[in-house]
């Protein structure tokens, strides 16, 4: 059973049987989960500077364009 690029397969099996997976199986599955948090976390962090960034930018009311605006 893959999803997202993890193989559940070993940890569910373990866990069905009741039994705690090993920490081959259990280690690889920790890192790729926390590796999408991180990218998740990083993303939702950048979300809001980058909508206020483009909002700024696109201020109709100006004629002059800002010059951080020119390079981004």
């Amino acid at each position: 059973m893959e999803y997202l690029g993890i193989d559940l397969s070993c940890a569910v099996g373990s866990l069905r049987r009741g039994n705690i997976p090993d920490k081959d199986c259990l280690l690889p599955l920790i890192s790729k989960l926390l590796g999408y948090a991180i990218v998740a976390a990083s993303t939702t962090v950048k979300l809001p500077q980058a909508s206020t960034m483009f909002y700024f930018c696109l201020d109709i009311s100006s004629i002059n364009v800002p010059r951080s605006c020119m390079y981004a």
